[in-house]
Parts: structure tokens; C-alpha cells; sequence
């Protein structure tokens, strides 16, 4: 779950167990429904509940694609909620409960999700697969970064992304470390030696295999 304070709301965001049917037989307990499955046969509903100064309550449901993490992509943008929901871009108002404001644009990539959303002043840092973005408070886009569809997730599962004061850090899938401004400025680019990959493949192939032997 993720809490935020927002104008005189509290807003709290996360995943639920409800499904298309349970929300259908119960459409009237909810202030707002929103569907971004368009077809997908696998989703997830996530509720954003909101929490009035008077007391009282509101309760809007995101049906998205199970690749969508909007839990992860949710932040406060004041009076709205900014969520990232893949490469759709909204704004939901805690006082209407409804989408106030909402845009999409097209990956570099054919596949590959955005998995994060970070807040930088005003903006939003966007952690995705093959491509990192800053995304303005009015949902456009300031600068996008790829490396010829690089996916920037580790080999090794170790921390792939993290951002410093004054620039953003991030790893390739085979070792390659980038090093961007809040401008999107490509800073530095240090390429791995392919050896560190073989080797590191070579231990896990004989750790596995002594777990097989040992079963």
C-alpha cells in the first residue's frame, strides 16, 4: 500500500482481490471504475481510496493489465494523483474522483514496462525497462533516454537504478553503467567486459546444477 497526503485528502493506493465479475455485481459501492484492460485476459484491479477531512470516504477502482504497476507508479501531484500506468500517462483528482487529465505516447521498444515512478521537483523520473523519462507536472514528456533497446535490469539481480542529487545511475542487462543528468544528458557510459557475464553465468550453471545433484 502507498499513502499519500494530497490538499485535504488522504490517499491510499493498492492492490485487491476483486475481479471484473465481483465489480460488476457491486458497481454501485464504487464512486468510479476505470478499465484500461482493452482485451488483456490477465489484470489486476488496484483501489485508490480516499479519506475526507469529514469524515467520510471515496473509493475509485483501476482494472490494468498485470504488467501495469500502478502501485509503484503512483505519486502526489498536487491537487491530483499522477499515475504512470505504462505508457499511459493520467491525472486523478481525489475531490471528483474522476481523471481529470490523461495521455499516451509510444514506447521505443515493442515490449518492456515502465516498473517505477520517482518525484524530482515538480516532475516525474520514470523507470522503465528499455527507456527512463521525465515527465512534466502537465504530462508531457521532457526527455526520454534508451541505448538501442538496452534493458536496464541487472543480470545479476543487484540494484539496477537509483537516483543521486544531481544525476541518475542505472545498469544495463549486461553490465553496462550509465550515468544521466536531470536533463537528460547521457553524463557517462562505462561498458562491462563480457567476462564478468560469462563468469558469473559459468557460478550460477554450477551452483545450479549442485543443487540438482543434491535433491
Amino acid at each position: 500500500m502507498k499513502q499519500f497526503k494530497i490538499a485535504d485528502y488522504q490517499v491510499s493506493v493498492q492492490r485487491t482481490d476483486h475481479t471484473v465479475e465481483s465489480i460488476a455485481a457491486s458497481r454501485d459501492r464504487y464512486d468510479s471504475v476505470f478499465d484500461f484492460v482493452d482485451g488483456f485476459e490477465y489484470y489486476n484491479v488496484f483501489s485508490i481510496l480516499v479519506q475526507r477531512r469529514d469524515g467520510t470516504s471515496g473509493e475509485s477502482l483501476f482494472i490494468v493489465p498485470t504488467y501495469f504497476y500502478l502501485q509503484d507508479c503512483a505519486l502526489p501531484s498536487h491537487p491530483y494523483l499522477f499515475l504512470a500506468l505504462n505508457n499511459i500517462l493520467v491525472l486523478f483528482d481525489p475531490g471528483t474522483m474522476q481523471i481529470v487529465k490523461q495521455t499516451e505516447f509510444e514506447m521505443t521498444a515493442e515490449w518492456g514496462e515502465v516498473e517505477a515512478a520517482y518525484a524530482y521537483q515538480e516532475d516525474f523520473i520514470l523507470y522503465g525497462e528499455n527507456e527512463i523519462f521525465r515527465i512534466a507536472p502537465d504530462l508531457s514528456i521532457r526527455w526520454r533516454f534508451s541505448d538501442n533497446q538496452e534493458l536496464f535490469a541487472r543480470y545479476d539481480s543487484a540494484q539496477s537504478f537509483w537516483m543521486e542529487s544531481d544525476r541518475i545511475c542505472l545498469y544495463g542487462m549486461w553490465g553496462d553503467y550509465y550515468e544521466l543528468s536531470y536533463d537528460g544528458v547521457l553524463m557517462k557510459k562505462v561498458v562491462a567486459d563480457p567476462s564478468e557475464f560469462s563468469n558469473w553465468l559459468k557460478k550460477s550453471t554450477e551452483m545450479c546444477s549442485k543443487q540438482k545433484r543434491s535433491e
